[in-house]
């Protein structure tokens, strides 16, 4: 069975291509079972460069009656497209302040799988090449150990948040930040993996896959294969798999590379249904 858990269908405002446009592709590259994941920010520190979702064509604010219309289309398309399964999922950017509100926004909606993620650290972007800047007069006096140490801080109240059922693109530090910070930031944040993966064990939650890696920079995928040996040896059983499409072709991107990676860990991957894990099998 293959799998795409990380889909960014044209709610998001950086991505192309309507919900209907994947379903039809992921048909034609045989993937049985697709994720959408459109983004939801509602940092209320970044207000005007995140609170923005694309509805029909017009921009409208995160908390609007888009998502109704979401998971009105997902109905649709499981409809039209019965050789496929489609799932309803969200990408939630994490930070402690909107812990309460996310609480509320994930009960209230039925999905099937919450994608938790860090996109800032101290509401500075560190996943948008457009905003390192701002990272930059943050952080440039910053040693590599306290980025380190900020980063897996955030990450470790993601974990314990009881919001996600996994956490997406683990080490994306490492996407622009080495860059930025220098190679002793992959150094230094090795000293936090264990305490951070035995929580993500005991918390019971999963590891994404995400291939987005293979297609841009690091040029790996996210998490590293050492992080990922390290997960399952610490006890982290869920792991799931996504390309993080945000254009039509990039769906299903490096799929094939990132199973094999899991069969040769010997890792689990799992499917969701209703915030179930379901094994692959």
């Amino acid at each position: 069975m293959i799998i795409d858990y990380h889909i960014h269908p044209c709610y998001s405002v950086d991505a192309e291509g309507t919900i209907e446009e994947y379903c039809q592709r992921a048909i034609k590259l045989s993937i049985n079972e697709i994720c959408f994941t459109p983004h939801f920010e509602i940092d209320p520190e970044r207000k005007e460069k995140d609170d923005k979702i694309n509805f029909r064509g017009k921009i409208v604010p995160m908390r609007s009656d888009w998502i109704d219309y979401y998971f009105q289309e997902i109905d649709a398309v499981r409809k039209k497209f019965s050789n496929l399964s489609v799932r309803a999922g969200i990408e939630i950017g994490y930070d402690p302040i909107i812990e309460s509100e996310l609480k509320t926004f994930t009960r209230s909606y039925p999905f099937d799988f919450v994608l938790g993620a860090i996109h800032c650290l101290n509401h500075c972007a560190i996943t948008n090449h457009k905003e390192l800047d701002d990272f930059i007069s943050v952080y440039s006096k910053k040693t590599p150990k306290r980025v380190a140490e900020e980063y897996f801080a955030i990450l470790n109240q993601a974990v314990k948040s009881g919001l996600f059922d996994a956490i997406a693109h683990f080490d994306v530090y490492k996407k622009y930040l080495v860059k930025i910070i220098g190679g002793e930031l992959l150094t230094v944040s090795e000293f936090f993996l264990d305490s951070i993966l035995k929580t993500v064990a005991s918390q019971n939650i999963g590891i994404e896959l995400n291939t987005s890696g293979l297609r841009q920079n690091p040029n790996e995928i996210y998490p590293s294969a050492t992080i990922l040996s390290k997960a399952k040896e610490l006890g982290v059983k869920i792991f799931t798999i996504g390309s993080d499409a945000h254009r039509l072709n990039q769906l299903g991107f490096g799929l094939k590379p990132g199973l094999a990676l899991a069969k040769r860990l010997d890792l689990d991957l799992y499917r969701f249904e209703k915030r179930r894990p379901i094994p692959l099998g």
